[in-house]
């Protein structure tokens, strides 16, 4: 490994097996960041059949492990009571990864 200062900036030079780990490393960290944007970008919804092309099973009862008729009351309760959080557009409702976990936080919490 070689390191010099030019100018304020640092170069790195080194040996190419401990590039190709390095190089590894970093994609590896970027897979990882880029799964974990795609499932926090996650929403759900309350129909019976999931929607075709999303790669995942996007029934909240299906992430949930609850009923329709469960999860249909804790959307009605807000997140103070204990609530699952969503948004209702019209006859429809649409809850986010992040609602889910927010949920599921609390319910661990209140066992």
């Amino acid at each position: 490994m070689n390191v010099e200062l030019t100018n304020g900036i640092l170069h790195l030079h080194l040996s190419t097996p401990r590039e190709m780990e390095v190089i590894r490393l970093a994609a590896t960290a970027y897979a990882d960041r880029l799964a974990a944007a795609e499932l926090a970008n996650r929403t759900y919804h309350m129909g019976s059949k999931p929607t075709p092309d999303r790669g995942y099973d996007d029934r909240l009862t299906a992430r949930t492990g609850l009923s329709a008729s469960t999860c249909y009351e804790y959307l009605r309760l807000d997140a103070k009571r204990g609530g699952l959080v969503g948004r209702q557009v019209g006859t429809k409702w649409l809850i986010t990864e992040e609602a889910v976990r927010a949920f599921e936080g609390r319910q661990k919490q209140a066992a």
